[in-house]
């Protein structure tokens, strides 16, 4: 069986105040400790403070001056290996470590959620959400409207990406999934068993028979399954691991530009390692975002959708044929994509 492998296994390389944007690097041991003016750091223990240290094996931080003080993940401890996401008091201040891929998923839910530094605490919340979804311990739930499924998909790209995404909907058919569709196991046991070491995606509305049963197993098991549940209605962040996804034609003309700009970045990525290989190079240019802007950004998903056949396009001037091959998708399904639509100019 496939050893479970999540975003937690890369290196830390940076604190951050929780509920801000204020970090502080890790490059060498420091002490560190909370005061009125803020975090501090030292060259004397003094109550309260802690001290990160550089280990073989990643950064560990442990208390000092009566380290039984240091609240780790708002449980007491002495000294522990400092992983992403992992949170610990300083203070009247909580400080969060971070790491490239957790960093990289907290701007992915700031474009979900906002930029507003009110939104902040909102982001922290849900990155801790995610963090207990990966490790088993507990359910993430995705609020909003449209369609969350690929919303989750992206999650399980940056918590699991090694291991199996799989649906469960009773109103579909099993099917083994493919480059445009998903994995679907309309039974829950089989569902469960099939996105061990990866993510299970279930509707809130649809939810298949029988898989609260299959929750206490998590609990006794060695393997895990991170559980995704997508809900059009909002569900209360106070009773359940939720994130609630702000509906896109409630952004501001500027946070859509950024959305969108955000959206063309990753898809220009995400393509230009296959067309290197061909000597291309992936671009998403101003004429794409206003298209996109303007015909595709009723949803996150069309935006998504829009940006990656836009920009494969582009790198082949707009033939059908090859640009759908990179996209791993069909030629007749992007033909009729492309025939509902006037797009830009690829010239």
């Amino acid at each position: 069986m496939q050893k479970f492998r999540s975003w937690l296994d890369d290196d830390v390389y940076r604190i951050r105040i929780w509920g801000t944007d204020d970090t502080f690097s890790l490059s060498h041991e420091q002490t560190l400790h909370g005061t009125h003016a803020g975090i501090v750091e030292g060259k004397h223990a003094v109550a309260g403070a802690v001290r990160i240290v550089e280990a073989p094996g990643g950064w560990t931080i442990e208390g000092l001056a009566g380290g039984a003080a240091l609240r780790i993940d708002s449980a007491r401890a002495a000294v522990v290996p400092l992983v992403p996401g992992l949170t610990f008091e300083l203070g009247e201040y909580v400080l969060v470590a971070e790491s490239e891929r957790s960093v990289a998923l907290r701007r992915f839910l700031q474009r979900l959620v906002g930029w507003g530094p009110h939104e902040l605490s909102r982001i922290d919340r849900g990155m801790q959400a995610v963090r207990r979804a990966t490790a088993g311990r507990g359910t993430l739930v995705l609020s909003g409207d449209g369609d969350l499924t690929s919303i989750a998909r992206v999650i399980h790209r940056y918590t699991v990406p090694n291991g199996p995404f799989v649906e469960s909907s009773p109103r579909r058919g099993a099917t083994s999934g493919s480059a445009w569709s998903t994995r679907n196991h309309p039974i829950a046991e089989e569902a469960w068993a099939a996105a061990v070491s990866g993510t299970l995606c279930v509707s809130n509305e649809r939810r298949p028979k029988r898989l609260a049963t299959l929750l206490p197993r998590q609990d006794r098991s060695t393997t895990r399954v991170q559980l995704i549940v997508c809900a059009c209605a909002p569900i209360d962040p106070v009773l359940s691991d939720s994130i609630a996804i702000t509906p896109v034609a409630h952004r501001s003309r500027e946070e859509l530009d950024r959305v969108i700009s955000e959206y063309g970045r990753d898809a220009s990525e995400e393509l230009q390692a296959r067309l290197t290989p061909l000597g291309i190079t992936a671009t998403f240019t101003a004429a794409d975002h206003a298209w996109v802007r303007l015909h595709a950004a009723s949803s996150y998903t069309d935006i998504a959708r829009a940006t990656l056949r836009l920009v494969a396009l582009r790198a082949f001037e707009g033939t059908t044929l090859r640009a759908a091959r990179i996209l791993g998708m069909s030629a007749a399904a992007l033909s009729e994509w492309r025939a509902r639509r006037r797009l830009p100019d690829y010239q």
